[in-house]
């Protein structure tokens, strides 16, 4: 399979350990680019404020927790979509979240993919691997 890099990968996370596994596994998957990372909603909400007022370029990728402090992750999705300059770009959603409603709201808001959080890196290697079948479904 063909390996991705992307110029920036927008992650939205709260947890640092959860980037940092993130980050492992998308190189492990050979998904790379450099890791732009929002730590809550509220941060989330500011990118894409900068990126539509054009002072950050819109990312190439976009990982979402849906439990975020601040902002939900479903209410960043939906302004993520709703942006003239970036609405069109990938969104996978990463939650622990397993309630259905929730994925399904993802999905209805404009995730392209919705997975659940992985917790060891071999998981998260397997993430990489649905990342570039979407990438490359898209092309």
């Amino acid at each position: 399979m063909p390996s991705f890099h992307f110029r920036t990968i927008l992650v939205v996370e709260d947890n640092d350990a959860d980037v940092s596994l993130l980050a492992l596994g998308l190189s492990e998957g050979e998904v790379a680019g450099e890791l732009l990372i929002a730590r809550d909603g509220g941060d989330a909400m500011v990118v894409a404020d900068e990126i539509d007022s054009g002072s950050w370029p819109c990312p190439d990728l976009i990982v979402l927790d849906l439990n975020l402090p601040k902002f939900s992750g479903l209410q960043v999705l939906e302004r993520l979509r709703a942006s003239p300059r970036c609405g069109g770009t990938p969104v996978v959603v990463l939650s622990t979240a397993a309630l259905l409603g929730e994925r399904r709201e993802a999905t209805r808001l404009g995730a392209n993919l919705v997975l659940q959080k992985p917790m060891t890196l071999e998981g998260l290697s397997g993430i990489a691997a649905e990342i570039r079948t979407l990438l490359l479904s898209a092309t």
